[in-house]
C-alpha cells in the first residue's frame, strides 16, 4: 500500500512540476519578467527622472535663446521708447526759494536746479516752496536724477540706489497772499518704472504713511521719473507759490531721495513725457548719438524695462535644477532619524551603575567588609541606645 501510494504522489508531483513550467513563463512576462516589484518601481522612477531632466534642458536652451535674440536687440527696443515717448511738451524747470528737511538730512541747490541731499535720517518729507510766473499750469515732473558721486549712483540715499515716495502733495497760493496755501488735486499719475507691488496712483491718493505708492528697487543707479496731472489748471497773472511736500515714510530706514528735480507743464495731458537727460538724445537721429549718450541710454534701459526683468526671471526659474526625488527625501529623512543616538534606558543605566560599584567592591574587600560592620552597628538599636 505504501508503494503504490508513493508511485501516485510522483506522478502528481511531476504533473505539477510540469505544469508549473507551462505556466511560468507566461506569467513572468505579465509581470515584468520576474523583476520584483521594487526594483520595477526604481527602473520606472529612474527613467522618469532622466526624462524630465532631458525636458528642462531643453526648455532652458530654448529660454536661453529667446533671452540672448532678446539682449542683442535691447539697442532697438530702447530706441524705440524714446520714439514712443518723445512729445512736444514743453517742461520749465522749477527753482526752489526754501528747502525744508527732516533732522539729519541738509538739502542743497545745484546749478542744473537739481536739489542734492546728504545726511541720515530714517523718514521724513522734503518741503520746497517755488514762486514761478507760469500759469495755467497742466502737470508736473519729479527727476529722481542719477549721482555719479554717491556710492551706488543714487538717485535714492541708500547705496542699491532705492527710495520710497509714499505721497506726492502740491500746495498753491497767490502771490499777493503767499502763505494761504491750497491743496491742488493731482491725477493720472504715472511713472517710468515702478518696483514689483508698487502703485504710483498711490503717490497722491492722500495717505501719506502708505508704503506702496514709488520707488525703483533693483534699477537704482539710473535717473527715473514720474509725472502728475493737476485736476485744475494752477497759476494766474502776476505768478504763483507752490509748495511741493514729497514724503518719505515708509518703514524701510533711509530709503530718502539723493538727488531730485521738479518741474511744470502748461501743456495738458503730456502723459509720461521724457527726463531731461533722454529728452536730448530723442532729439538726435540714433546714428548722430555719441558712444556716452547710447551708454547712458542702454544703461537705464536694461534697469528699467519690463520684458527685460521678465526674461531674466524667466531665465533663472529654468535654470534651477529639478527638484529632489521624493523618494530621495523619504530616504534622507530616515536616515537622519535612523542615524540620531538610542537614548539609553534608565534601568539598564542603574544596572551598570551598580555593576560597576559591586566590581569595586570585589577589589576592597576589606574596606567593603568594614562598610558593612560600621553599617550594621548604626542600623543596631542596642548600638544607638548605648552610644
Amino acid at each position: 500500500l505504501c508503494g503504490a501510494r508513493l508511485r501516485e504522489w510522483r506522478v502528481d508531483r511531476r504533473r505539477v512540476l510540469r505544469h508549473r513550467h507551462q505556466v511560468r513563463p507566461r506569467w513572468q512576462a505579465q509581470q515584468g519578467g520576474g523583476v520584483p516589484r521594487r526594483v520595477r518601481g526604481q527602473r520606472q522612477r529612474i527613467g522618469r527622472r532622466a526624462e524630465e531632466e532631458k525636458l528642462r534642458v531643453e526648455k532652458l536652451a530654448q529660454v536661453q535663446a529667446d533671452f540672448d535674440k532678446y539682449k542683442a536687440e535691447l539697442p532697438q527696443h530702447a530706441n524705440s521708447f524714446l520714439t514712443a515717448n518723445k512729445s512736444n511738451t514743453e517742461w520749465f524747470l522749477l527753482e526752489a526759494a526754501t528747502l525744508e528737511a527732516p533732522k539729519g538730512i541738509t538739502l542743497e541747490r545745484a546749478d542744473d536746479r537739481s536739489i542734492k541731499a546728504t545726511g541720515k535720517a530714517d523718514q521724513g518729507a522734503y518741503t520746497l516752496t517755488v514762486k514761478t510766473s507760469l500759469k495755467d499750469i497742466a502737470a508736473f515732473r519729479v527727476e529722481a536724477l542719477q549721482d555719479t558721486t554717491r556710492n551706488g549712483n543714487g538717485p535714492g540715499l541708500p547705496e542699491n540706489g532705492n527710495f520710497v515716495v509714499t505721497e506726492f502733495e502740491v500746495l498753491s497760493a497767490t502771490v499777493d497772499k503767499p502763505t494761504e496755501f491750497k491743496k491742488v488735486e493731482l491725477q493720472n499719475a504715472k511713472a517710468d518704472f515702478l518696483q514689483s507691488g508698487f502703485n504710483i496712483a498711490a503717490a497722491i491718493d492722500g495717505n501719506a504713511g502708505n508704503q506702496n505708492a514709488w520707488a525703483v528697487a533693483n534699477a537704482g543707479g539710473v535717473t527715473h521719473w514720474a509725472t502728475f496731472e493737476t485736476k485744475a489748471p494752477v497759476g494766474q497773472d502776476g505768478g504763483v507759490v507752490l509748495k511741493f511736500v514729497i514724503h518719505q515714510n515708509h518703514n524701510a530706514k533711509e530709503h530718502l531721495l539723493g538727488r531730485f528735480r521738479i518741474s511744470a507743464t502748461t501743456q495738458k495731458a503730456p502723459g509720461l513725457s521724457l527726463p531731461e537727460s533722454l529728452n536730448a538724445m530723442a532729439t538726435i537721429a540714433e546714428d548722430m548719438r555719441s558712444d556716452e549718450q547710447k551708454a547712458t541710454l542702454l544703461a537705464w534701459f536694461e534697469k528699467s524695462d519690463a520684458n527685460l526683468a521678465a526674461k531674466t526671471t524667466a531665465l533663472n526659474d529654468a535654470g534651477k535644477p529639478l527638484s529632489e526625488d521624493p523618494g530621495v527625501t523619504t530616504r534622507k529623512e530616515r536616515i537622519a532619524i535612523a542615524s540620531q543616538p538610542v537614548p539609553e534606558d534608565t534601568k539598564l543605566v542603574r544596572m551598570l551603575a551598580d555593576v560597576e560599584f559591586s566590581t569595586k567592591q570585589q577589589d576592597a574587600k576589606r574596606l567593603t567588609m568594614a562598610q558593612d560592620l560600621a553599617w550594621a552597628l548604626i542600623n543596631n538599636p542596642a548600638f544607638l541606645f548605648n552610644h
